[in-house]
Formats: C-alpha cells, sequence, structure tokens
C-alpha cells in the first residue's frame, strides 16, 4: 500500500474517533438534550389584572410539558417582543411551574395610570425557552380600582409537626380560596407571634398553594434538642396575607421508628399546640423628644415597654435584616437619607420571648436653609395719598424678618437695626411736597430685603400772620436784612415770616401782602415806600 493511501486511512481513522468522541462527550455534558428534544408550548390564558393603582396581577395556564423548570416573567412600561424582552425587568416571585395547572403571581409597587407590558416564557431541562407571551395592563388613578377584587384570605388549618433527627414535616389544610398565590413560612428558635414574625427566618422551599387540599413541607438543617417555633401565613394574588397561624415542637431526636425482633413499631415524634404568650405592655417610640422636624439625620429615639428585656429598632415596618438588642430606654438612630417625612418603628420582647406588635413615631428630616425676609412693604398713614403734618405713622409688613431700618432717604445714612415691629410713628422731612419714607428688612439668618418704599404728599396749610417788627438802628425796616439773609439754609431768622422753618418766597409774598405805607431810609436819607 502507498504512502499516500495509508495517511488518507489514517485522517480518516483520525476523524471518526473525533466524531465518536464528540458524541460521547455530549452524551455526558448535554444528556438534557435527549429529554427534551423541542422547546416547550408557550402559556395559554394569560391575563393582566389591576386590582388597585399600584399592583397587578398575573395568571395563566402553564402547558403540560412534564420537564418544565421555571419561568421568565419580565414587565416594561414599553411594548414588549422578543427582540427587547431581556432587557425589560425582570419579577423574581415567579412560581414553580406545576404542568397543566393555572397559575398566577402578584406584581407590587408599581405606579398609577401607567399602562405595563408583561411577557412570560416557560424553560425545560435542556434550558430552552417556550414562545414568548405578552399581556398589557393600565393601573388606575391613585384611589381608584379595577379587576378582581380580593379579600383577606383565611389561615391555613390543622397545622401540625412531626419530627425526625434534624429535620421537620410541616403539615397543614390550605384554605379553599382559588386566589390564593404563595405561602410565607419562617421559624425561630424564639417564640413567634404577629410583632416578631417578620423577624424571623424565612423558609424557601414552601410548595405553591393547592385550595382546600393537605400540603406539607420539609424543614431541614435543625439541631437536635432544641424547640423550634414556625409560622405560617398564605398570599392571595392581590397581595393580601391571611392571620398567621402559629405551632412548635421539640426536636428531640425522637420519631425514628420502633426496633428489633419482627419489625418494631413507627415511632414519630408529634408537635405541641397553639399557644398565646403575653408580650409587654404600653410600648411606645418617640423621636427627638416628639419633634415635629429635625435639621439632621441622627436623632434621639425615646423607648418604651413595660417587661421589655429586648428590642429591635428599624426604618421598614418589615424590620429586614434586624435582630434583637437589648432594651434601653435611649438610643442614638440613623433615619435614611432624602428630605420628607420618616417613620421609625419599634418591637419590644418580653424575657419569656414574647414580641409585641410594631410601634412607630413620624419626623419630617428638612436640611435647614437660611432664609431671607419675604413680602416686604410700607404705608404711610396707611396709604393716604396726602398729609397735613410732618407726623406720620407707618405700616410694616415683612415675613421672616428680624430686624429693620426705617429713612428718609434711599443711602439709610447714619440709620442703625431696630427690631422689626409693624406699626411705627415716624416724622417726614421739612417743607411741603412729595415725601419718602424708606423700609429695609434683615432676618435673623443676616439676609436683607429692601427697601420697600412708600410716598405721600406734605401739604401744610399756609396761614399769613403780621410779620414782627424788622426795624434797622435807625427805626426804620432794613432791606438789606431781608435780602442778606434770604434762602432754605437760614432756618430761625428773622426773615422767615410764616414761620414754615426757611425762607423763601412765601415770606415775600407775606411781606407784600402785609406791607403798609412805611419809610425805608438808606444812608443817604432818601424815603422808598409802598
Amino acid at each position: 500500500m502507498s504512502i499516500k493511501k495509508r495517511k488518507n486511512i489514517y485522517r480518516i481513522h483520525q476523524l471518526l474517533a473525533g466524531i465518536f468522541s464528540t458524541v460521547i462527550a455530549a452524551a455526558f455534558l448535554f444528556p438534557f438534550a435527549v429529554l427534551a428534544s423541542s422547546a416547550p408550548l408557550p402559556v395559554t390564558n394569560f391575563s393582566a389584572t389591576a386590582p388597585d393603582s399600584t399592583s397587578v396581577s398575573l395568571s395563566w395556564t402553564t402547558s403540560s410539558n412534564p420537564d418544565l423548570t421555571e419561568f421568565e416573567v419580565r414587565y416594561s412600561t414599553n411594548p414588549l417582543n422578543i427582540g427587547n424582552f431581556t432587557l425589560a425587568t425582570q419579577l423574581t416571585n415567579a412560581p414553580a411551574p406545576l404542568p397543566g395547572q393555572v397559575q398566577s403571581m402578584q406584581v407590587s409597587s408599581l405606579s398609577a395610570n401607567t399602562t405595563y407590558y408583561f411577557g412570560i416564557r416557560e424553560f425545560n431541562l435542556a434550558s430552552q425557552p417556550s414562545p414568548l407571551v405578552v399581556v398589557s395592563v393600565t393601573t388606575p388613578s391613585s384611589g381608584g380600582g379595577g379587576g378582581i377584587t380580593c379579600a383577606l384570605p383565611a389561615s391555613i388549618s390543622n397545622f401540625s409537626i412531626a419530627t425526625s433527627t434534624n429535620s421537620m414535616t410541616l403539615s397543614w389544610v390550605t384554605p379553599a380560596d382559588p386566589n390564593l398565590a404563595e405561602f410565607e413560612v419562617r421559624r425561630s428558635t424564639s417564640i413567634l407571634n404577629d410583632g416578631n414574625f417578620t423577624l424571623a427566618t424565612q423558609l424557601t422551599n414552601a410548595p405553591a398553594p393547592l385550595p382546600g387540599q393537605t400540603q406539607n413541607m420539609q424543614a431541614t438543617g435543625l439541631q437536635t434538642d432544641m424547640t423550634y417555633y414556625f409560622g405560617i401565613r398564605v398570599y392571595n394574588i392581590c397581595a393580601k396575607a391571611s392571620p398567621v397561624a402559629y405551632q412548635n415542637s421539640e426536636n428531640s431526636g425522637g420519631g425514628g421508628g420502633g426496633g428489633g425482633g419482627g419489625g418494631g413499631g413507627g415511632g414519630g415524634g408529634g408537635g405541641g399546640g397553639f399557644y398565646n404568650p403575653l408580650p409587654p405592655t404600653s410600648p411606645s417610640i418617640l423621636i427627638n423628644n416628639n419633634a415635629a422636624s429635625t435639621a439632621t439625620t441622627t436623632v434621639t429615639l425615646t423607648l418604651h415597654a413595660v417587661n421589655a428585656s429586648k428590642m429591635a429598632i428599624s426604618n421598614t415596618p418589615s424590620f429586614a435584616g434586624k435582630s434583637w438588642e437589648t432594651y434601653s430606654d435611649k438610643k442614638v438612630w440613623e433615619l435614611t437619607s432624602g428630605e420628607g417625612m420618616k417613620r421609625v418603628y419599634a418591637i419590644y420582647q418580653s424575657p419569656d420571648g414574647v414580641a409585641t406588635s410594631p410601634v412607630s413615631d413620624d419626623i419630617v428630616y428638612e436640611v435647614y436653609k437660611p432664609k431671607a425676609p419675604s413680602n416686604i412693604s410700607i404705608l404711610i398713614n396707611g396709604g393716604a395719598a396726602t398729609t397735613a403734618t410732618r407726623n406720620v405713622a407707618l405700616t410694616l409688613r415683612a415675613d421672616n424678618a428680624s430686624e429693620m431700618k426705617i429713612s428718609n432717604t434711599t443711602d439709610f445714612s447714619g440709620i442703625v437695626w431696630e427690631p422689626y415691629v409693624t406699626q411705627k410713628p415716624w416724622e417726614l422731612t421739612a417743607g411741603n411736597g412729595t415725601k419718602i419714607v424708606y423700609a429695609l428688612y434683615r432676618s435673623s439668618d443676616n439676609l436683607t430685603l429692601g427697601p420697600a418704599s412708600s410716598n405721600i404728599v406734605l401739604s401744610i396749610p399756609v396761614t399769613p400772620t403780621p410779620p414782627g417788627q424788622v426795624l434797622g438802628a435807625s427805626g426804620a425796616l432794613d432791606f438789606n436784612t431781608i435780602m442778606v439773609n434770604w434762602g432754605s439754609g437760614r432756618f430761625g431768622n428773622i426773615a422767615d415770616l410764616n414761620g414754615d422753618g426757611q425762607v423763601d418766597q412765601n415770606d415775600v409774598y407775606l411781606l407784600m401782602h402785609q406791607w403798609v405805607n412805611i419809610n425805608v431810609r438808606n444812608t443817604s436819607n432818601s424815603t422808598y415806600g409802598k
């Protein structure tokens, strides 16, 4: 055989070996490819209803494929299609698939009066998705309603616990309510009640509700010789919760069956009964001694509960991530960031492990901002147009003002700050005519605003009066005296014949009006007269 033929045969052997190894590897690495050779069918009867303005209830019939593993549910305020589906917000509370059954889930924390688009698809064991199904719904306006109406679901019944070495089996009868969505199951080594239920450890393997049927689940990873307390409540598709049903059992390692000799009897632990222990009394909480507002997020809590040994404080009603701490009547606390109304919650526990229901107090967090005066004004004599006297009354107004300055000039020269008042007497400048008074205001934060102003016409009536005798040394009227003292700067001079505080044309008018025939002599003994 030629070397060329042998090389070709060798290459064929290599090719066949590669194909064979690939098939073997695929069988080990992708065993589900045989189990699920085709994608699952889509869900049917997919619908969305909005029971209130912030939530939506989704319902559908799951396909009958027995190899389903999970749902992928996403939503958006934009229309969905296969191209943008994976960009939409994914919901993490989708139930496990129940082939061929009607299933539902609740979507909360939505906005009122908004159209939402929801998409759902199933996945099988081979991670193959079903075709996408999309539905839309518009939430009603705030305060409105629409869709189905849900009442509070009833509590589960016949709640019992069977124990084994390191696990417990919880069993109950589910209410015959067709709108049930999910169970919330929690456990604790402390006694549970409505006040501390949400602080307990949540079990994540709760089954989907089967209305009217007896259901059970396992609580594993427990310690021996330890008493555990369990609580279960069920939610409907409107996110409304039933009352919590409580039960407890000692995990003592019993219940494991009898021994030898011809088939011993089957042992088995059992649960305890329902209980109703007493919590601390008169629980309360005050923020900053019941203040209405705070300028900082660091506050002081005043706490009180009779017969309390422990407490838990939280900024949320769920107390998520919070644990019990030793009871104290004072505690420094940090509010959440962001201005607005803040609420702090507290629950208290007695020495027997019984907790109160949450109590709370509110306070407004508002970062202090310096305030300037506002809405400033000034009126003279209540806004009168004229006055016959220089003494007037000012009406003053300024919001957030603590001090003020009043002046007859815009430069406020020589004027000092004085306490803010709403009424003040004031004297106008001398002389008839339009007078303006100015007001400047200052807040306690040292911010000013103004000036505001008001004007009024001063009109003092002129009453002619006989002038006093203005005679020179010779006993005659001294004409030069009037001429020398002319002008507004010579207050109090004898030439101010009308007594208005200045020498002007009004004095001349008065002099001319009252002038009588008199002789006025100059040094040359010339005689002048009227």
